[in-house]
């Protein structure tokens, strides 16, 4: 019976506990059968009631599981679980081991990795010791230089299961690196932040980007908004302006690469829902809301995005230029790795905000903004 059952419960593989998925690795024939690999961290929590009441679960839905209290040396254990097994992934590939011969398809993150996935996750990282000075990217690093993979995603920005935020060249270029973030924004409005905090880039590969709206903008635009596009553009800019990064081949760490001046050839960034034209005539400024009642902001339809992207062209780094794409959310693909469809996850996102802004006297979201 297990032989029956192994293609089918190793082909697609969503590991509660990675490091005993990863323990058969060269020894167990049936972990040669993966084709796709799901990862993500435990729900570490502790098993004790929150002033004197179990958390219900509307408010975990409203705001998520910030108030449930976390076995923090279980995280600390498991953050260092995966860091180890990232180095033991790393030492088969710089010994010329194969290892997953069928994988194509990697996600990181999801259900439990909200910890990593908030404006303070930058510190949280470095409190367990898993960001990219410690060495803490490793297993994500290790991954996406598997020779196999084609299609690989993260929904998660800091911590263990994220990629280093810089510019990466791998030794096979993938075929498509997604990043959906969800909790904060992809985007850091903050200058300090913006080039240590700005998405990886995989080199040679298509990179796309989903955003969530940040940014809703008066169209017909004018020449009076050129400034606050080109401030709104800043980040890419600064996501763009960093050093490349490879593995060492002996060692695998991280190092910066030095090598040709072609080094961007083959790299295509596209970014979704990142800045939102909506006709001006629709959106009272004064109140940053629709003027007719019965339409909602975050379904308009989008106007042309060819005005921010012609601002974007020419503050572009001229190796930059002819790569970087903005679109809006209805021209986003499903995600070749995991499947995530942007459209609907946005129609249930409408919903939950629908609902709240019903019970608040018809008040827009905080994080729409109009100019």
């Amino acid at each position: 019976m297990y032989e029956l059952c192994a293609p089918v419960l190793y082909g697609k593989c969503t590991p509660y506990d990675f490091k005993l998925f990863v323990a058969g690795l060269r020894t167990n024939e049936h972990i040669d059968r993966t084709s796709r690999l799901h990862i993500r961290q435990k729900r570490l929590l502790l098993e004790i009631e929150i002033d004197c009441e179990e958390v219900s679960y509307a408010e975990i839905f409203e705001s998520g599981w910030t108030r449930v209290i976390r076995d923090l040396p279980a995280i600390m254990q498991e953050c260092h679980s995966l860091i180890g097994e990232g180095i033991r992934i790393r030492q088969f590939i710089t010994e010329g081991l194969t290892v997953l011969p069928n994988l194509r398809s990697v996600s990181m993150g999801g259900i439990g990795d909200d910890l990593f996935c908030t404006t303070g996750g930058y510190q949280v990282q470095s409190m367990y010791s898993c960001d990219f000075e410690n060495g803490g990217k490793v297993l994500s690093h290790a991954l996406i230089d598997l020779p196999t993979i084609h299609h690989y995603c993260q929904t998660v920005a800091y911590g263990p299961l994220a990629l280093p935020h810089k510019i990466l060249k791998v030794r096979s270029p993938l075929k498509t690196f997604t990043h959906h973030l969800r909790g904060t924004q992809i985007f850091s409005s903050c200058l300090d932040a913006q080039e240590k905090r700005s998405p990886p880039i995989i080199l040679g590969s298509m990179n796309r980007y989903y955003c969530q709206a940040a940014f809703h903008a008066p169209y017909p635009f004018t020449d009076e908004c050129k400034v606050e596009i080109a401030v709104l553009l800043k980040p890419i800019i600064a996501m763009l302006d960093r050093s490349v990064y490879i593995a060492d081949p002996t060692t695998g760490v991280p190092i910066k690469y030095h090598g040709d001046s072609n080094v961007l050839d083959g790299t295509q960034i596209e970014i979704y829902d990142y800045i939102r034209a909506i006709e001006s005539s629709k959106i009272d400024r004064s109140t940053k809301a629709c003027i007719n009642p019965a339409d909602d902001i975050q379904t308009l339809p989008p106007q042309s995005l060819s005005f921010p992207q012609r601002i974007l062209d020419q503050i572009l780094p001229e190796q930059w230029k002819g790569k970087v794409v903005l679109k809006n959310r209805e021209q986003a693909p499903p995600c070749p790795a995991c499947g995530l469809n942007l459209q609907e996850e946005f129609k249930d996102v409408f919903k939950f905000y629908k609902s709240m802004r019903a019970s608040s006297e018809g008040q827009a979201p905080a994080y729409v903004m109009v100019w």
